[in-house]
């Protein structure tokens, strides 16, 4: 019960966060970090249905008529499965082209969808300043989401591999 309260206030934090500094016109992907955070440490069955609560969040806040982000969010979830399973490196770093690289599978679909290809290329810089952020993002997000996750005594993101190891024939 505690992991799922967790889990809820952290994503509805987030996308609440993300959409207060987006309408100041920063956009710091922090609804993907903390979908990719909770794919990664929980798997791709409790990462999908808080991808899909995280973009229809984003989608009401905003005041968009189609989901498409909640549809975009999901490409968080492979992305965390993918670097669960095949990547062998422990190390926070390893998060920094993740993170550099979920903000244009998040945002340049629904962009495209919406807008069409002129709108994606005026957004070019600020998804490359996404990205930067991002890369920056994700691994700080990590940290602080673990740190409250130890507090409440619930799994960690750095046990998750060595769990998986010791589990693995």
């Amino acid at each position: 019960m505690t992991a799922v309260l967790f889990l809820s206030f952290l994503t509805v934090a987030s996308v609440l966060l993300e959409a207060l500094i987006r309408s100041a016109g920063l956009f710091l992907p922090l609804a993907v970090c903390s979908v990719f955070y909770f794919s990664y440490l929980h798997g791709p069955a409790a990462g999908m249905p808080v991808a899909l609560t995280a973009g229809f969040l984003l989608d009401a806040v905003f005041g968009y008529s189609a989901a498409f982000s909640a549809l975009a969010m999901l490409s968080a979830v492979p992305a965390a499965w993918f670097l669960r399973d095949a990547v062998e490196s422990e190390s926070p770093l390893f998060l920094i082209p993740a993170g550099a690289l979920l903000p244009l599978f998040t945002t340049l679909p629904p962009v495209l969808i919406r807008g069409g290809f002129g709108t994606a290329l005026e957004l070019l810089p600020h998804l490359f300043l996404a990205s930067v952020a991002g890369a920056l993002l994700l691994p700080a997000t990590v940290m602080l989401f673990d740190r409250f996750a130890a507090l409440l005594a619930l799994p960690l993101f750095r046990d998750v591999k060595k769990k998986r190891r010791r589990h693995t024939p």
